[in-house]
């Protein structure tokens, strides 16, 4: 008896770890999408990554990023490269990129059923012009 519970609880054992195996490197969603970080300032440098769970010949990925006020503020179209992987590079600001609070990047791939969104949080865009004037000061002359 001691020896059927004992085979019994290392099957058991055995059985939960092959179920709680873990499986790298495969994605279940047919196109996902990331940023290397989850908020951006003026001048930022925006890293945006995403694979693709099969590679479609002849469509690239079309990438937009949409500001918080709903205005389109880039529009990209990106390779996949042979592992199933894409990604850019861009700068946070510019003359559309006016509004600050959250900022969605949508991706589309071939057909609309392959299509991701993440979002990001943009301060919005600082004005560097100044509107004061200032009369010099300093000795006069008669």
């Amino acid at each position: 008896m001691n020896t059927q519970l004992s085979v019994l609880v290392l099957s058991a054992i055995l059985i939960a770890s092959i179920g709680l195996a873990p499986a790298f490197a495969q994605i279940t969603e047919l196109i996902v999408i990331t940023t290397d970080k989850s908020s951006y300032s003026h001048g930022d440098t925006i890293m945006i990554s995403g694979e693709v769970k099969d590679i479609l010949s002849g469509f690239a990925v079309t990438l937009q990023v949409i500001a918080a006020n709903g205005n389109l503020v880039t529009i990209q179209q990106l390779d996949v490269g042979s592992d199933r992987m894409f990604s850019t590079e861009i700068t946070a600001g510019g003359s559309l990129w006016k509004s600050e609070g959250t900022y969605t990047i949508k991706v589309l791939y071939g057909t609309a059923a392959r299509t991701a969104e993440t979002t990001f949080e943009f301060s919005g865009t600082t004005d560097t012009t100044s509107t004061s004037t200032t009369t010099p000061t300093g000795p006069t002359f008669a």
